[in-house]
């Protein structure tokens, strides 16, 4: 009786850590997504949210390859699809991420023009645990120790092997439990989306930006169609309203005026001409005569120092 209670003790806390890298592959998969990017900007769709759950990069894939060996570190990668422990073996770990219309976070009818209502994801794995090293006849066979069932008492182990579930307990041999959340980039990332669009004068269609790097980053004319987007349908409305009350447009609405200084010119942007030659265009300074010393963001995640050649120093 020793013995067997010494066998259980061990096969039973094997399988309460393999089943806890079960649903750490799973939360692998899901905060791997939280880093990928659901749309472009620039482009106008959201076809970056397909590559999340879908096609030779997604996030369910890479998640099953870091854990086949129910160890998410590449350091110890055995390469093997299972692992035997003392008296436990694990094998067919899966990792399976779709999308969740289920979750929504509906932009207003002005920025549904340049957001998407797109994002949710839901993430789940499983797992067949199945005892090593000991054979089951010695828990379960009529002409076993304990003659009547143990190991499978309550078929939860048919076939000799236990599925075990990220979320939940399987029901019918199904995993149906998954971890489920919403997922959007609904700001400006990259080189093309974090300069300035300072405004050039008889050049309605065009920017300029004094944002340094090694090369320099393009104007950001994504944000500059991004803000068109959004209001050019009340374009129309502006000359209607210039002609009931003035009698003519006083300028084409459709020259869409727009600029954006950052702290890389101390928010301010010049104007020649009529008017104030310069003004503020943002920023903490927008009230003020000063800008705070502030530091320009950095290319790298949340402007964190990273490694060499990831942007930052």
């Amino acid at each position: 009786m020793l013995v067997t209670v010494i066998i259980f003790g061990i096969h039973f806390a094997e399988v309460g850590y393999l089943s806890l890298k079960v649903q750490e592959a799973a939360t692998f998969a899901a905060w791997e997504a939280t880093g990928r990017r659901v749309q472009d900007l620039g482009a106008g769709t959201d076809a970056p949210f397909d590559a999340i759950v879908g096609g030779p990069s997604a996030v369910g894939p890479l998640a099953r390859a870091a854990y086949r060996d129910f160890n998410g570190l590449s350091s110890v990668d055995t390469g093997a699809d299972q692992v035997v422990k003392g008296l436990t073996r694990g094998q067919g770990l899966a990792v399976t991420c779709t999308r969740n219309d289920a979750l929504s976070f509906r932009p207003t009818t002005t920025a549904s023009k340049v957001y998407f209502d797109t994002g949710g994801i839901s993430c789940r794995a499983e797992a067949r645990l199945s005892a090593a090293h000991f054979p089951t006849r010695f828990l379960d066979q009529a002409d076993g120790f304990f003659k009547a069932q143990q190991y499978d008492a309550r078929g939860a182990a048919q076939g000799g092997a236990m599925k075990v579930c990220s979320m939940g307990r399987a029901v019918g041999g199904s995993c149906g439990g998954s971890m489920s959340l919403l997922l959007n980039d609904w700001g400006l990332a990259g080189d093309a989306e974090k300069a300035e669009c300072r405004l050039t004068v008889g050049n309605p269609g065009g920017c300029d930006s004094s944002t340094g790097g090694s090369p320099a980053p393009p104007p950001n004319t994504v944000y500059k169609e991004a803000v068109r987007r959004m209001w050019s349908p009340s374009f129309s409305g502006a000359v209607t309203f210039a002609m009931q009350y003035a009698g003519a447009a006083p300028a084409r609405p459709n020259e869409f005026w727009f600029s954006y200084a950052g702290l890389e010119s101390g928010y301010l942007t010049q104007n020649g001409g009529e008017g104030r030659g310069e003004w503020h265009t943002g920023g903490p300074g927008v009230a003020t005569s000063t800008v705070p010393d502030l530091e320009v963001a950095k290319s790298c995640f949340l402007g964190m120092p990273g490694r060499p050649g990831q942007g930052c120093p």
